[in-house]
């Protein structure tokens, strides 16, 4: 399997490692701005990527839990790991609502 295979390996732990530090940055620099609570966006994107990466052997080698199921789920514990609105998250067509408003919006308003 590819995990077996050094180079392999190596390019998954790269892109792995690739959208968790950018996740981070993203997290940190919401908290920085006031639009997210979250005391440790380290272990936040650690929890995160557990979720996901557990969910998609579900999804895909199992067949137990939906496209639709992990996006949702996804969505709601990253909502919540940064003490945001759930509703922030929904999908609205092809991309997530945060986009557009978030950034103007302190993490307090957000909630309300």
């Amino acid at each position: 399997t590819a995990l077996r295979e050094a180079s392999i390996r190596a390019s998954l732990r790269k892109l792995d490692g690739r959208w968790r530090d950018a996740l981070e940055r993203v997290i940190a620099e919401g908290v920085d701005n006031g639009d997210f609570s979250c005391p440790d966006p380290q272990s936040t994107v650690a929890r995160v990527g557990a979720l996901l990466d557990g969910l998609s052997v579900a999804a895909l080698v199992y067949k137990s839990v939906t496209r639709k199921q992990l996006q949702t789920w996804v969505r709601q514990a990253t909502a919540d790991e940064v003490g945001i609105d759930r509703a922030l998250l929904v999908m609205n067509g092809s991309a997530s609502s945060v986009d557009g408003g978030l950034r103007h919006r302190p993490a307090a308003a957000a909630r309300s």
